[in-house]
């Protein structure tokens, strides 16, 4: 929180000056309103100049001197506690400010206008210095009665009710903050929306993130954040049309970028999901890693491009022996009737320790060995596939066709 700024109202000192050769009929003639000797008031005129000279340590010791005269007057010791708290702050003291303050203020003998900007002053110290709850009585106090209140005292008790976790009070004067002001201040906006998440208000943090974009359009995390609200939302093409947005403007990151590959994928826009990825991968902006490419690879099958898809994996087999991935390439290869990739493919996904399940390579194998008319390797792929439940009968069937194949006899018998 930034150092408050206290309102200072340099009043003049005459009007709390008692003239030595003013009549009693006069002085009652003004309104009722104390004054202050002409001892004091010289007193108060040197401090003034001292503080604009920035002697404020000259100018605490002045008063000092100053209020242990004056103890029997508690009118003069109100005007001398008051000043005391702008020196104070002025030095950095707060703790001691704030005192100052409270005893001029519960004298009750000041004037109402110097009353209202001390209450104010108090209440900024109070919050400054984490005093949330006392600072908003005095604040709260202010407000109603002051008939125009700018947007600072807003944000103020905005933020203090924020620090208490009293979101829903922190909102309203959040809101008028925002709304009052001609150049929006972005921090002011950032609190209202933190306010909106606390509370998951998430149809009110749409709207301000979508104010938020058009005041700070350069700003990637209220893009991005406008997104995640979206699909909180179930608003899941307007997340894709903001991210797709941030796309163009080239503000995603590699985690961004996958975040657009899977909404796409979400979306049912595989072809997207997989020009997306290539386009990047290709780029450099997302790593070549097992993930990644495997992820293409879906996105390429979901989208019936089965060759690009076996590109894709070939390419996740060479960053990382996974039997899986093998095993997967050497399938697409299997429906592309491409035998002999399939062949090597299958075979190095049963050599590897990442295939869990080797049933369907063995049968996979067997079939693409038979195709390409090496019988020997399919038959022992098949005779492999018979051991797992899964594949038993159909490796059986085809170990019944080889057999048959290779004994012209038995054909015979059987036709």
């Amino acid at each position: 929180m930034k150092r408050p700024l206290l309102t200072i109202l340099h009043l003049p000192l005459a009007l709390f000056l008692i003239a030595p050769h003013q009549s009693l009929a006069e002085k009652s003639a003004q309104d009722a309103r104390p004054l202050l000797s002409e001892t004091t008031y010289q007193a108060l005129a040197d401090v003034h100049t001292m503080t604009e000279k920035g002697d404020y340590q000259e100018a605490l010791a002045a008063l000092q001197k100053l209020g242990s005269q004056a103890n029997a007057n508690p009118y003069e010791a109100a005007v001398i506690n008051q000043n005391l708290g702008y020196v104070y702050h002025a030095l950095g003291d707060y703790p001691k400010a704030i005192d100052a303050f409270e005893r001029a203020l519960n004298t009750g003998l000041l004037p109402q206008i110097l009353t209202h900007s001390l209450t104010y002053n108090l209440a900024q110290l109070l919050i400054y210095t984490k005093a949330y709850r006392e600072g908003l009585q005095y604040l709260n106090e202010w407000l109603k009665n002051e008939p125009a209140p700018s947007s600072e005292p807003h944000i103020l008790a905005a933020s203090a009710y924020y620090q208490l976790e009293q979101y829903g009070e922190a909102i309203p004067h959040a809101r008028i903050a925002v709304q009052q002001v001609s150049e929006p201040n972005e921090s002011w906006y950032q609190l209202l929306l933190a306010c909106y998440y606390q509370l998951s208000m998430y149809e009110n943090a749409a709207t301000l993130l979508e104010e938020m974009i058009v005041n700070f359009p350069k700003e990637r995390s209220y893009w991005l954040q406008l997104t995640g609200v979206y699909q909180q939302l179930k608003r899941e093409k307007q997340a894709l049309a903001i991210l797709e947005l941030a796309y163009s403007q080239d503000m995603l990151d590699e985690h961004d970028l996958l975040r657009l590959a899977q909404l796409y994928l979400y979306m049912e826009m595989p072809y997207k999901a997989g020009g997306l990825l290539a386009t990047e991968l290709k780029a450099g902006r997302i790593k070549k890693t097992k993930e990644n490419l495997e992820l293409l690879a879906n996105s390429w099958l979901l989208a019936q491009e089965k060759q690009k898809a076996a590109d894709a994996l070939q390419q996740a087999a060479q960053v990382a022996e996974d039997g899986t991935l093998l095993y997967q390439l050497g399938r697409i290869y299997v429906d592309l009737e491409r035998w002999g990739e399939a062949i090597t493919a299958l075979q190095a996904s049963t050599k590897t320790s990442g295939l869990d399940d080797p049933a369907d390579a063995y049968l996979l194998l067997g079939i693409a060995a038979y195709r390409l008319g090496n019988n020997g390797l399919a038959t022992k792929a098949f005779t492999k596939a018979v051991s797992y439940d899964k594949t038993k009968s159909q490796a059986d069937w085809w170990l019944q066709q080889l057999a048959i194949e290779s004994d012209p006899e038995t054909t015979d018998r059987v036709l």
